[in-house]
């Protein structure tokens, strides 16, 4: 698992460059696309980032990441943006 670990870093810098791609990409998943709300959709508009974190000793004990970029504070009428994670699933 640690081996991909570049593999992971370069698909995750090509998918910043798409604009909403998260949100197309699980919006157009139909193994997931049950699970997501409306409200979900709007969220998923800024997500930054998903990745997996499989356990070394189990790779069936992983956990799912959602980073986020969102306005943290407002100067000069213009919101500044940064990430943060908001959620984990483990499984």
């Amino acid at each position: 698992m640690t081996a991909n670990k570049p593999i992971h870093a370069k698909r995750a810098a090509l998918a910043k460059q798409v604009p909403k791609f998260w949100l197309n990409a699980l919006a157009n998943n139909m193994s997931f696309v049950p699970f997501i709300d409306p409200v979900d959709k709007e969220a998923f508009e800024f997500l930054e980032d998903v990745w997996i974190e499989h356990n070394e000793e189990d790779p069936r004990d992983f956990e799912i990441r959602f980073v986020r970029s969102f306005p943290l504070a407002v100067r000069g009428g213009w919101p500044e943006r940064g990430p943060q994670e908001i959620g984990r699933a483990h499984v």
